[in-house]
């Protein structure tokens, strides 16, 4: 059998976490497709840096395309680059994005550097990319990838 007490407590236990989680929703709203975005680049650069070809092609969409390769060739190349690849670091600067409805362009520079074998010089890449993306059930995915160059095996 409950006690009063008992249950007093309970609910008001549970009234705190629902105040609680409601206070902190209404201090972190959600955020825009925009931040969404950039906050999206910035998980896809620490997954290119920690070498997580998994957790990068989450982020590119069924139909993905990049200098001629498609998603799964361009997952099979990391996953070969990034076996052979050590004291990856990638960056993005200048990034702007644009939203229009389901679709998004981002735009940047980028700088890539990785060193082949663990006694080699840095091999460094910058210059200027551009993506499209596309918003399918809720996530922003890349649709196409322009600039860089091409990743191998």
């Amino acid at each position: 059998m409950f006690h009063p007490r008992n249950i007093l407590i309970t609910a008001g236990v549970l009234l705190l976490l629902v105040g609680g989680w409601f206070s902190w929703r209404n201090a972190h709203p959600a955020l825009s497709d925009s931040e969404r975005i950039t906050a999206n680049l910035e998980e896809l650069r620490t997954a290119i840096e920690n070498r997580n070809s998994r957790q990068i092609s989450n982020y590119l969409a069924e139909d993905f395309s990049w200098n001629g390769q498609n998603k799964s060739e361009m997952q099979s190349a990391m996953n070969g680059a990034f076996l052979q690849s050590r004291d990856v670091t990638a960056n993005i600067t200048g990034l702007d994005v644009a939203v229009n409805g389901e679709t998004a362009t981002a735009t940047g520079k980028y700088s890539f550097a990785y060193k082949p074998t663990p006694r080699a010089s840095s091999e460094v890449s910058v210059g200027d990319f551009k993506l499209q993306l596309i918003k399918r059930d809720g996530n922003w995915l890349i649709l196409k990838a322009e600039g860089g160059p091409s990743i191998s095996p």
